[in-house]
């Protein structure tokens, strides 16, 4: 019995001995390990089941409390905070964080940069929410090319429709911290987007015919024009990302969302040349400049999955960066010829790619650790899909003198692309 009774007095003081700190955030995350260094501005924090080499450098704005294995309880900003102290070699030894070498009596003690993702601040309920609105220059053209092939001859056209101009975005992000290490986050992205200018530069249509026969091949441009847009775009923009934090004020997340672009245009008047014969006159014009001639819609349906990155270049900048793929692209457009009164729609899939950069530096620290950002960044995307083209006479038209109501033409191969690319300044809040 007395055997027993001093097992049991041996394991309670091995299992004091071997407890550990308890740190608590003001996002009500609970960690277990141990305090390496004390400072008036942060803590360096050493996770339970990690090594010295993978402390945390946590800042005090983002600290509640620190329960100490003693049950001691430290609040910063309070007099039992300890401003300026490191844990000597025997204690680091003591908490199991280094092995001491005896024949020397020291020990090698590393520490790596690595940075908490704590210098954003959080609410009480462990989340990270930040408000941005932005500005963006644009550019590029959403356009499609139909090839209808009869005998040796190949006929083209080429309509792009221009995206040049200005656009407004807002967005809401959440970031939460969920998981048992501090150093691994899910976040949520929402954005809309509207133009607030109409295309600086026109629509263009192109039209030629390619005739081919054995080795012998010749190009025909027998129509070229250009029209005024005008143009409301829309988009609506959803992500989900998971992420870790990793050595060197890096953070790596995977990404995975939605897009959706609209594009709705109304064209007006035609300028150009026309050669309706083969070596025939060319006719030039500049007509119906106040006339609605075309209307165009055409939406893009983007699944994508991304990678980010986000490099703290100081304690109060950071360089971001992204990397997408558009799987599965579907492009769906529809195309009014009012003066031919003909209608044209495509359904088209495909794939794309983007990539975007921008920088972020913190303005103002508000009341309640609210901090007012800025930044700038550039971005670009392409799209392309293919699909098959339906032509539909909805009335009469006067280009022929029969009646060509109901005339339909099918099986015209189509393909849909966009180039664009974007200047972006933004500021934001961040709660």
């Amino acid at each position: 019995m007395k055997n027993i009774s001093f097992w049991v007095l041996i394991l309670f003081c091995f299992a004091a001995q071997v407890k550990g700190d308890e740190l608590y955030l003001l996002a009500g995350n609970k960690f277990d390990g141990t305090v390496i260094k004390w400072s008036e501005k942060q803590i360096s924090f050493v996770l339970k089941g990690t090594t010295i080499n993978e402390a945390f450098n946590i800042p005090v704005e983002s600290i509640d409390k620190v329960v100490l294995n003693d049950s001691t309880i430290r609040v910063p900003g309070e007099p039992s905070w300890v401003a300026d102290r490191e844990l000597n070699q025997e204690e680091l030894a003591k908490a199991g964080l280094i092995k001491t070498d005896n024949s020397r009596g020291d020990a090698s003690i590393k520490q790596s940069n690595k940075e908490a993702t704590f210098e954003r601040n959080k609410g009480r309920k462990g989340n990270d929410v930040v408000f941005e609105g932005s500005i963006q220059k644009m550019s590029g053209y959403t356009n499609y090319h139909i090839t209808f092939v009869e005998g040796y001859y190949s006929w083209q056209s080429v309509l792009a429709f221009p995206v040049h101009g200005y656009k407004a975005n807002i967005k809401a992000s959440l970031f939460k911290y969920p998981f048992k290490t501090p150093d691994k986050f899910i976040g949520v992205e929402l954005l809309y987007t509207k133009n607030i200018t109409d295309p600086e530069t026109t629509m263009v249509d192109s039209d030629y015919a390619i005739y081919e026969t054995g080795t012998y091949s010749e190009k025909w441009v027998w129509s070229a024009t250009q029209s005024t847009a005008e143009a409301n775009i829309n988009e609506l923009y959803a992500s989900f990302q998971i992420g870790k934090t990793l050595p060197y004020d890096i953070t790596g997340a995977i990404l995975l969302g939605y897009r959706y672009l609209r594009f709705a245009y109304d064209i007006y008047g035609v300028k150009g040349w026309q050669q309706p014969e083969y070596g025939g006159e060319v006719y030039t014009f500049d007509t119906l400049q106040n006339t609605n001639v075309l209307d165009y819609r055409v939406s893009y349906h983007l699944p994508f999955l991304g990678l980010n990155l986000k490099i703290g270049m100081t304690e109060n900048s950071w360089l971001n960066g992204n990397l997408i793929w558009y799987l599965k692209s579907k492009a769906n457009d529809e195309d009014d010829h009012i003066l031919r009164k003909k209608s044209s729609t495509s359904q088209c899939d495909g794939s794309g790619w983007g990539a975007a950069v921008n920088g972020k530096i913190n303005l103002v620290k508000l009341a309640s650790d609210r901090i007012i950002f800025a930044g700038a960044g550039y971005e670009f995307m392409k799209i392309s899909t293919a699909g098959i083209q339906t032509q539909t006479y909805y009335a009469d038209s006067p280009d022929f003198p029969e009646n060509e109501t109901g005339l339909t033409y099918t099986d015209i191969d189509n393909e849909i692309k966009l180039n664009q690319q974007a200047i972006t300044v933004f500021l934001g809040l961040n709660y």
